[in-house]
């Protein structure tokens, strides 16, 4: 919560459920002038002024220290309010209290006394302190790009604030807010289908309008080894596996495309640590992340019998996964310097069964867990 007051209101009254950081996000933009309406901010938070009211008492209490409560003196003309205990100090000498609106004498008249808050000294130094440190975090851009509408609606769910931007071109993003532990993220999503070439060129696209810091592709992979469905690949390397030779027999002539340094070892410390099922839900309990090697081409592989899984077999024997899109994003991220790049992956099936797993839902899963991973990764940063 914004509030330490807030955090002790709600662990004193639990029986209050989410009232206390929802009167807790309302206080935050009040300034010391402001005066507090129990009915104004009960209607905002579609609670009743009396539940309201009590609550605002025990947060002015010394224990609390939130609010502070203050007496004030309705004038029956124009429904100012003036400070209660002046009109009392004025009435015992005798003397006239004017109201300060429209000047109509306050002691010599029958008024309603009510109570109103403000925020409470310690919470108006404390919201400052906090604004100062929001207004101190670093603000950086990243650009995440999705081959399939799965991938794209895991990604947005991580994403606060999102609004759609449209290139000139025609490519649609949306673009919105993340909180990393240390950095504000403005984060850009796209969905561009699927394929080496199409992802070279959306990623180059995106990078010229968004000049972003980070640049991730988060989507579903087939897992080739040691890996199970519902398991995080983050690539330290994408193999394009059909660059090579057509001789007698098939030679390689592709080293692989390869995440930033930075990112692969960022990536390696949250697969080591797997604090990212948190963020991904119970659905990874049993799951994995792990860096490796991806292969990348322009089929859909759903098959171990077939030539194109024996050809990854033995020529690029490391990859762990297989996708469509990993080289052709890194090689645009490669061309610009100043991003860096990774290709995150969740494992949405084994080859062998493909259909029966995407029906079962693994795709969702797959795309889920990846994008979990990869905003544990940018959280970091």
């Amino acid at each position: 919560m914004f509030f330490s007051g807030s955090a002790r209101l709600s662990k004193k009254l639990p029986v209050l459920g989410d009232l206390p950081r929802r009167l807790d996000e309302l206080l935050r933009d009040v300034g010391g002038g402001d005066v507090l309406d129990v009915d104004d901010l009960a209607r905002s938070l579609g609670a009743s002024s009396e539940l309201l009211g009590r609550v605002l008492a025990e947060a002015a209490g010394a224990e609390i220290d939130l609010l502070r409560a203050e007496r004030y003196v309705v004038c029956p003309r124009c429904q100012m309010l003036n400070p209660a205990h002046e009109r009392e100090a004025a009435v015992a000498a005798g003397e006239e209290y004017r109201c300060s609106d429209c000047d109509l004498d306050l002691a010599a008249t029958v008024v309603q006394e009510v109570t109103r808050h403000r925020l409470s000294e310690s919470a108006l130094t404390e919201a400052e302190e906090r604004r100062a440190a929001e207004r101190a975090r670093p603000k950086r851009t990243a650009v995440v790009i999705t081959a399939l509408p799965v991938e794209f609606s895991a990604v947005l769910g991580h994403l606060s604030d999102a609004r759609e931007q449209k290139h000139d071109a025609g490519t649609i993003y949306n673009v919105g807010a993340f909180r990393g532990e240390t950095t504000d993220w403005t984060i850009a999503v796209a969905v561009i289908g699927a394929g080496n070439p199409g992802a070279a060129a959306e990623a180059e696209r995106a990078i010229a309008t968004f000049t972003p810091d980070i640049a991730l592709f988060v989507g579903v992979a087939g897992g080739i080894k040691d890996v199970t469905i519902g398991d995080v690949v983050a690539a330290n390397e994408v193999y394009l596996y059909h660059a090579g030779k057509a001789a007698d027999d098939f030679i390689a002539r592709f080293a692989g495309d390869k995440g930033s340094y930075e990112l692969v070892q960022r990536a390696t410390q949250e697969a080591i640590s797997a604090s990212w099922r948190e963020r991904a839900g119970d659905s990874a309990a049993e799951s994995k992340a792990v860096v490796a090697p991806i292969a990348a081409g322009e089929q859909v592989v759903v098959s171990i019998k077939s030539d194109t899984y024996e050809l990854i077999r033995s020529r690029y024997d490391r990859a762990v996964a297989v996708e469509m899109e990993g080289s052709g994003f890194l090689r645009a991220a490669w061309a610009n310097q100043d991003v860096r790049a990774l290709v995150v992956r969740g494992i949405s099936d084994l080859l062998e069964g493909k259909d029966a797993a995407d029906a079962g839902g693994s795709q969702e899963t797959a795309a889920m867990h990846a994008s979990a991973f990869a905003f544990e990764v940018l959280a970091k940063l």
